[in-house]
């Protein structure tokens, strides 16, 4: 597979990288690197410096695929040669998650791959308060987060239309603090009460909400009846559900 390709993959997983920064790296200027990656070159007097940068085999990056790299930065079962290369399994659990490497992360903290548990689903937008109602046990997502503790609530019905759909799933990262701007979950008295909204500001007491709906529709809680809120992560596809 050619280098450039290679290359170019490489930089889809770790977010930040630009050509200067690799010229950087490899003492070069950037028209040199975007050149490399555009005429897909297979042979390059840089290739040794960029599998150091991306923290692969250079045997990898110059023969390998893409999915064979991706495969060895998640480091399943201590993938390290081309021909050792496995389909990406998923955990059953975010505690037992392949962590992708912190290069890629561009985040001290690992990045799990993993089935992110279904807690429940849910029927409400801003407009009203819901109970959240329980599934079957098991129904899992497959979605990447550094929050060892994310969780998924399924949606029922199009209140949240167009920005979610009935059958999709929200990822909700709870240890990430939630700030004005945030998509968000607003959990009352004991968890099972619960709003989805926008998180716009907090004053006087007060936190003030708006839908995500994009039909501008706006609600204010006394922080006193708040439970906790949770950052919604993003919104998944019914296809990322984990076959039992």
């Amino acid at each position: 597979m050619p280098l450039g390709l290679n290359i170019k993959h490489l930089m889809t997983l770790s977010p930040g990288t630009t050509y200067s920064k690799l010229a950087e790296a490899c003492g070069t200027d950037s028209q040199a690197i975007q050149s490399l990656v555009s005429r897909q070159s297979q042979r390059s007097v840089y290739a040794p410096t960029l599998a150091k940068y991306f923290r692969v085999p250079l045997e990898l990056l110059l023969e390998g695929t893409p999915d064979q790299l991706s495969h060895h930065l998640l480091n399943v079962n201590g993938i390290s040669q081309v021909s050792d290369a496995l389909p990406l399994p998923y955990s059953t659990s975010v505690a037992e998650a392949s962590p992708i490497t912190s290069h890629v992360a561009q985040d001290s903290r690992p990045l799990y791959l993993s089935a992110v548990p279904v807690a429940g689903v849910v029927t409400t937008g801003l407009g009203e308060i819901h109970k959240m109602s329980e599934i079957a046990e098991g129904e899992k997502i497959r979605w990447p987060s550094l929050d060892e503790q994310a969780y998924a609530l399924r949606i029922h019905g199009d209140h949240l239309a167009p920005r979610a759909r009935h059958g999709e799933y929200m990822i909700i990262e709870p240890n990430v603090t939630a700030g004005p701007g945030d998509e968000v979950v607003v959990y009352r008295n004991d968890q099972s009460e619960l709003l989805i909204g926008q998180l716009l500001y907090f004053r006087d007491g007060m936190a003030y909400l708006e839908d995500i709906n994009g039909r501008g529709q706006r609600l204010s809680l006394e922080e006193k009846s708040i439970n906790c809120i949770h950052q919604i992560g993003g919104f998944a596809k019914s296809t990322l559900r984990v076959q039992s």
